[in-house]
């Protein structure tokens, strides 16, 4: 039974990471493993060079999601305050300055990822090829 992996990465832009990446995929034996690629933007110019067995998905949501996640708070706050919404402007004050203390991005991704419909399909390994992207890992 063939093993069932999952590479996420940001896109298939030309350079350094995805090209190791394409060498990594030409190496594992299709008759051994199932891979499919999640790409948060199907996009880039190594995309072609992808094998023909390898699926390709893309996070469909995630230009909503970069949206939350590349504010700035306090411009955030502000909008919210001028727009009369205290109790929310309060509640992202309180999470930005727990994240702020605590160093620890994990209860935002929570709150962003909340009303995201999720796709449940089981992998054997999934991994992390993107670099530094926290979204990613």
């Amino acid at each position: 039974m063939k093993k069932k992996i999952l590479f996420m990465l940001i896109s298939m832009n030309v350079g350094g990471t995805e090209r190791a990446f394409l060498n990594l995929l030409h190496e594992l034996p299709k008759e051994e493993y199932d891979i499919t690629v999640l790409l948060l933007q199907k996009k880039g110019g190594f995309l072609k060079n992808l094998p023909p067995h390898v699926k390709v998905k893309e996070l469909e949501d995630f230009p909503q999601i970069g949206r939350n996640i590349s504010y700035h708070p306090i411009n955030k706050i502000k909008a919210l305050v001028s727009e009369r919404q205290y109790k929310q402007a309060f509640s992202l004050f309180t999470l930005h300055e727990f994240m702020r203390i605590t160093k620890d991005r994990r209860s935002m991704f929570e709150k962003v990822f909340k009303n995201i419909q999720v796709h449940h399909e089981d992998y054997d390994i999934a991994v992390a090829y993107a670099g530094t992207m926290n979204i990613i890992t």
